[in-house]
């Protein structure tokens, strides 16, 4: 028999995102702005959610995303000027790095870590142009930009995953919808191929 336990937040806390720490036994939880207008990032005891560790206050929109690693936690915002942030699982009180958006327009939809590559998606439509991966290392140094357009242009990107082969599989939020296979073809370069879902 399946036993189901209910958890309850306080009613100013709105889960926007969630990312478990399966080897580490912990739940990163995002909630939406408080009364404040922050947002809060809180590392909990993954079976017992009410047990919070630590508790980050972030003046930006939304936490949309979450991924971790072995060593931290990578952050997607919804923000004017922040892209996401590198938090250390360890430490999040003091060891953390912005990561700022620059010259890009739009807030990422997603955030992917693949060994030392860090992945942001950028939809595209918010901007008016085609859906962008954005490279960092996960010390959160820029390295490229990956454009989603050649004889086909990738629009509304909305979801990514990353496979063992390094791929990197995107949904749109299109109709029809498509998944897109963004792969390196050599030296840094990157290719995809587009398939419609009817």
């Amino acid at each position: 028999m399946i036993s189901i336990r209910r958890f309850e937040y306080s009613s100013d806390k709105q889960i926007t995102t969630q990312k478990a720490d399966e080897i580490n036994n912990f739940l990163w939880v995002a909630f939406a702005q408080n009364s404040s207008g922050n947002v809060i990032i809180e590392k909990q005891a993954k079976f017992f959610p009410t047990q919070t560790y630590f508790s980050l206050e972030r003046e930006v929109t939304e936490v949309n995303a979450m991924d971790l690693d072995s060593s931290n936690l990578y952050v997607s915002y919804i923000d004017s000027t922040l892209l996401g942030e590198i938090i250390s699982k360890t430490n999040p009180l003091t060891n953390t790095t912005i990561i700022s958006k620059g010259s890009f327009i739009e807030s990422p939809v997603d955030v992917k870590v693949n060994s030392s590559d860090l992945w942001f998606l950028l939809p595209g439509n918010a901007s008016g142009t085609n859906s962008k991966l954005l490279k960092y290392n996960t010390s959160g140094t820029f390295i490229q930009e990956v454009d989603l357009i050649n004889s086909l242009t990738v629009v509304n990107a909305s979801t990514m995953t990353i496979d063992d082969n390094n791929d990197i599989w995107i949904g749109t939020f299109t109709n029809p919808a498509t998944v897109v296979r963004v792969f390196e073809i050599s030296g840094g370069l990157f290719d995809f191929e587009v398939t419609q879902i009817i």
